[in-house]
């Protein structure tokens, strides 16, 4: 994580995932929302724009941008194949070193993104958050190790 990103009593809502309060869980949610290429779909984010990143003062900042997904499985006819574009509209407020203190996120079409990207359905259901939980803690835990563990056993 790159020092600074984040204070350390930063907060903010995610919507339609929840809350996320303090450090931990703010580096959690940004981080784990990343994809690592495994079955059934092998996708991956191929690129990252951002078309609007606006300020009028060093404190705050709003700011969309577009998460293009597409499939990473060299070798076979569907490598690099389009699969979704997932959107971001956020947020932010700094604190006095420049690290994001509170931010408040939207993303419209995470259900959909969640199906074409994933193979999964809504992600703002419990049985569907239960189930993802369920397979990202131990990937959490098994590669978050040393300075980078989240939760202690």
């Amino acid at each position: 994580m790159p020092p600074g990103l984040f204070a350390q009593n930063a907060s903010g809502r995610v919507s339609p995932l929840g809350n996320f309060t303090g450090f931990e869980d703010s580096v959690e949610y940004f981080f784990a929302l990343a994809l690592v290429p495994s079955a059934p779909s092998f996708a991956v984010w191929t690129s990252a724009k951002i078309v609007s990143f606006a300020s009028g003062c060093a404190e705050v900042a709003s700011s969309v941008v577009y998460l293009e997904t597409r499939v990473y499985k060299p070798g076979t006819p569907d490598h690099n194949k389009y699969l979704s574009t997932l959107k971001q509209v956020a947020f932010w407020r700094f604190d006095d070193e420049g690290a994001v203190l509170k931010y408040d996120a939207w993303i419209p079409n995470l259900g959909e993104w969640d199906y074409l990207a994933l193979g999964q359905k809504n992600i703002s259901n419990p049985v569907m958050q239960g189930q993802i939980i369920g397979g990202v803690c131990p990937l959490v835990q098994q590669r978050c190790q040393g300075k980078d563990q989240q939760y202690s056993r």
